[in-house]
């Protein structure tokens, strides 16, 4: 094609193309079309509209056969499974024995001897200590004050020697048959709660987990705060004592659905798309979201299990482009 023909055929601007044809009549005088121009300048406009023509040209020209834009996009894909998924709370509380219980004087006298120390196990019907009677002209027997609750020794409040009258604290048993955990719930969770439900606590400071349950849920809140109290059983277990911090973890609100991760979704304003492949192409689908959990989101509708979509490609997707899937 001719330099000629080949400026004709890009400029739709008559004006233009006139004065490009005339610079090539032989005879022809610049003058009469570029009077403003000098030879030099008009030399190197020319030169410039030759550049973008020939741009222009190739751009809007056919495409290759080997050109990027015909060849198939490499993606990586990921199959829709259906999966259960739910809502965490988070609660920390200290642990507590099931039980304190006190031990009172049974009669005024001296204590004669003390079996037991403080932290030391003791069962029910163990005799702790004995308490002599005095009364000037009589003797008596020592009188066995014996535990009424199997546990620990939390505190004792008398030595031997010590003289006591009727009604006095004599020591504290707490029971560590198992644990419990108070729990201060917001209003916006309790409703989520029941009885019975299981639940894991986790040592914030080795790692360690441990099954507890909901035993009691407060009915009526503290109105200053507006919080619930929920009482946890936890059995006893290898690392658990009185006080030990504890976060307890809820699994609440359970929901099935296909969770996608975060960068597979293609957002345009409120929207969600998902890229599914259909036949070596991919078809931009909307999809409906039910919130995240853990990085992915989950899809509530408009992607059906067993379905394959894109998690990734080379190049930018869009709507009916050829692909090929890695696999």
């Amino acid at each position: 094609m001719s330099a000629r023909s080949f400026l004709w055929q890009s400029y739709r601007d008559r004006e233009i193309a006139v004065k490009i044809l005339y610079i090539n009549i032989p005879g022809a005088s610049m003058s009469k079309f570029f009077p403003p121009y000098t030879s030099l300048q008009l030399a190197f406009s020319l030169w410039i509209s030759f550049l973008v023509v020939s741009t222009l040209g190739a751009q809007t020209g056919p495409a290759r056969p080997n050109s990027p834009t015909q060849q198939p996009v490499s993606v990586q894909v990921r199959t829709a499974e259906v999966e259960r998924v739910s809502d965490q709370l988070s609660y920390a509380a200290r642990i507590e024995p099931r039980g304190v219980f006190g031990r009172r004087a049974p009669n005024a006298g001296v204590v004669e001897s003390v079996q037991f120390r403080v932290g030391q196990a003791v069962r029910e019907g163990d005799t702790v200590l004995s308490i002599r009677r005095d009364q000037p002209g009589r003797e008596f027997l020592p009188v066995p004050v014996q535990s009424r609750h199997s546990g620990v020794i939390a505190d004792m409040q008398v030595v031997a020697g010590q003289e006591v009258r009727e009604g006095d604290e004599l020591y504290t048993v707490a029971d560590t048959g198992a644990f419990i955990a108070r729990l201060l719930i917001s209003d916006k969770d309790i409703d989520a709660l029941r009885v019975g439900m299981p639940v894991q606590a986790r040592d914030p400071s080795s790692g360690a987990t441990y099954p507890a349950r909901i035993d009691r849920l407060g009915l009526i809140p503290d109105y200053r705060t507006g919080l619930f109290t929920v009482e946890l059983n936890l059995r006893p277990a290898s690392g658990l004592i009185v006080g030990r911090f504890l976060r307890f973890e809820f699994d609440v609100r359970p929901t099935d659905g296909v969770l996608v991760p975060y960068d597979a979704l293609t957002r345009r304003g409120e929207r969600s798309f998902v890229f599914v492949v259909q036949e070596a192409e991919v078809r931009l689908r909307e999809v409906q979201t039910a919130g995240e959990y853990a990085g992915r989101v989950l899809v509530s509708s408009g992607l059906s299990e067993g379905e394959e979509f894109v998690v990734s490609s080379d190049r930018r997707l869009t709507d009916g482009r050829s692909v090929r899937v890695d696999r």
